[in-house]
């Protein structure tokens, strides 16, 4: 088992994790995921826990991306935030994109959505972990269901 830290994961991020695994019993070491936002690093370390080995990072911090860089959780790592304008990937590179808000109420643009799916794969999955209660929320979550139907 992996150790970065003593800290539990957040439920939000148990919650993600199960998820990733009901959706990929098998195969977890050959799929590549694009984390947005580093944060503690937790969520990569459990995802390191249960099989995802492949995980690239986009994160705008300079101490996170140090800790990024000297844990080892991350095979890349874009230091940006996250936008359309700074995020140098290519189109269709990762199978799964995996986004947390309960850091600091972090938000992915609305706008940005769009740019979440140019990153996936076809048939690939983006994961928004939203949790509904956080403080910071403040009528985003509706703002954010209301734009994915008009993606659909």
């Amino acid at each position: 088992m992996y150790k970065q830290s003593e800290v539990r994961p957040d439920p939000v991020q148990e919650t993600a994790v199960a998820f990733l695994c009901d959706l990929f019993p098998e195969s977890r070491n050959r799929l590549l995921i694009l984390h947005i936002g580093m944060g503690t690093g937790r969520l990569a370390e459990e995802m390191v826990n249960k099989g995802f080995y492949l995980i690239d990072v986009v994160e705008p911090s300079n101490n996170a991306v140090t800790d990024a860089t000297r844990c080892c959780l991350y095979d890349k790592v874009y230091k940006c935030c996250f936008s359309a304008a700074c995020v140098a990937i290519p189109d269709g590179m990762y199978d799964i994109v995996v986004w947390m808000q309960e850091i600091l109420g972090q938000r992915i643009p609305l706008e940005g959505l769009s740019e979440l799916i140019r990153l996936c794969k076809p048939g690939g999955i983006v994961v928004m972990a939203v949790e509904e209660t956080h403080p910071y929320t403040g009528g985003y979550t509706a703002r954010l269901q209301s734009a994915m139907m008009d993606l659909e």
